[in-house]
């Protein structure tokens, strides 16, 4: 998985009036020589406050005229005969009664709502919610409810400034549901305005990031393929994608974040040993050719104990060992392990001479860490950023990085927070470093 594949879910609700749901609502009919509706709200949600005028039959509820319930019970029919271009007829006959009430409005609009919602009619279908909204039949709770079928509809039609106008209202009125950022940022992604998608992503993790809280799978997908859409290398695109694994870490997120330090601009080749442990350690090196070029690379350095490290991982995975190239593996195999019986016999005299020489104690260092001597990697690695002395600026980040992971495998994790902390580098050390931090659980 490169990050191509990672994009958002349409999330689609259904609007809450259904034509079985507003036939519950339109369920009282009076007689039919006055034909005079009344519609009793009590089995769903929506509870409408009774106009003024209406209160004298409180034990009914509000009523309304027969010029408007008439007209309103046969679009309500027709709605549930699907002939909608009918039902709208009758809508409009029950909208030119004059001096309607606030709650005939609201009827008239909600039954509006249901039909525009059956013909996919969704920027009608706005307008009609928002009538039911304006009419002020409806309590605050329930204002927030149609606020969010106003926020699905608009998604749907990729109307952004309905989606950012009702997102805002929604939270402004004290609404608490994720899903308005969710759709508004990826009402962006959809238009192809993935900086906006990212902005608005980021923030939102920030935030809940702050408060302790955890982002959702989706929204940092979100943010993480908004970035990629942008740029493959960039830092945003690596920050994304590191937080996403950071909180869902999984084998498909370690590939993609371990390639991106690959990708890094400026990336140095001096860091694809590290590379290779990171992925030994994250257990996402499933190739043989990993093994086998991490281990030459290691004995090309210097550091046998290192090489058979990598090739007895790679046996011990059953990866190596196998098929036409076994032979070949075994030799490189019996390389590493009889260089490293050598080389910790000569690790006393490294040790006395070590001060002497530019980058000494960190070469020193990752010697002793290679054969699992944390404690002596430990004083190597404090000496080297101590003293100072190194072949080059790359080889001061990389003793922070090394002793970050020498005092993670001692158990020493405040420690060790704090020394990969420290690391810099846009070469890719200080991604390797937070690479270190997810995979030892200190972020």
């Amino acid at each position: 998985m490169d990050g191509t594949g990672i994009v958002p879910v349409p999330f689609v609700s259904r609007f809450p009036f259904s034509f079985d749901e507003f036939d519950m609502i339109c369920s009282r009919i009076l007689s039919a020589a006055t034909f005079s509706a009344v519609l009793a709200f009590g089995s769903i949600a929506v509870v409408a406050p009774m106009h003024p005028a209406m209160a004298a039959d409180k034990e009914k509820g509000p009523s309304i005229r027969p010029e408007v319930g008439k007209p309103l019970q046969a679009a309500k029919e027709l709605l549930g005969a699907k002939k909608f271009k009918e039902a709208l007829g009758q809508l409009q006959v029950a909208e030119g009664v004059k001096e309607r009430t606030a709650y005939e409005n609201y009827l008239i609009a909600a039954l509006g709502a249901a039909i525009y919602v059956n013909m996919q009619d969704y920027p009608n279908a706005i307008k009609s919610v928002e009538g039911m909204i304006s009419s002020g039949q409806l309590s605050a709770a329930d204002v927030l409810k149609y606020d969010l079928n106003i926020i699905d509809m608009a998604y749907q039609i990729k109307d952004m400034s309905t989606l950012n106008e009702y997102t805002t209202k929604y939270y402004k009125e004290g609404g608490t549901d994720e899903k308005p950022h969710i759709l508004t940022i990826q009402g962006y992604y959809i238009n192809n305005d993935f900086a906006n998608a990212a902005k608005m992503a980021r923030a939102s993790v920030m935030a809940q990031a702050k408060a302790g809280g955890k982002p959702t799978e989706e929204l940092l997908k979100i943010w993480m393929s908004s970035e990629y859409k942008m740029s493959t290398t960039s830092a945003g695109y690596q920050e994304a994608l590191f937080t996403l694994l950071q909180y869902y870490p999984n084998k498909d997120y370690w590939s993609d974040a371990l390639l991106s330090v690959h990708k890094t601009p400026g990336y140095s080749d001096k860091l694809d040993l590290d590379l290779a442990r990171l992925r030994v350690a994250a257990g996402v090196m499933k190739d043989a050719d990993g093994f086998v070029e991490a281990a030459k690379g290691a004995l090309d350095i210097g550091l046998p104990g290192e090489a058979k490290n990598f090739m007895d991982k790679g046996y011990a995975a059953g990866i190596l060992g196998q098929g036409p190239e076994a032979g070949r593996q075994q030799r490189l195999k019996a390389l590493a392990d009889s260089s490293s019986v050598t080389d910790q016999k000569t690790l006393a005299e490294e040790a006395r001479s070590a001060d002497n020489i530019p980058s000494g104690n960190l070469k020193l260092g990752d010697a002793y860490l290679s054969y699992g001597q944390y404690d002596q990697a430990v004083a190597a690695y404090q000496k080297a950023i101590a003293k100072g002395s190194f072949k080059s600026p790359s080889d001061a980040n990389l003793a922070k990085l090394h002793l970050g992971i020498a005092l993670i495998d001692l158990g020493q994790k405040p420690k060790a927070k704090d020394a990969l902390n420290g690391v810099s580098g846009a070469d890719g050390t200080q991604a390797l470093a937070q690479l270190w931090e997810i995979q030892a659980g200190l972020k």
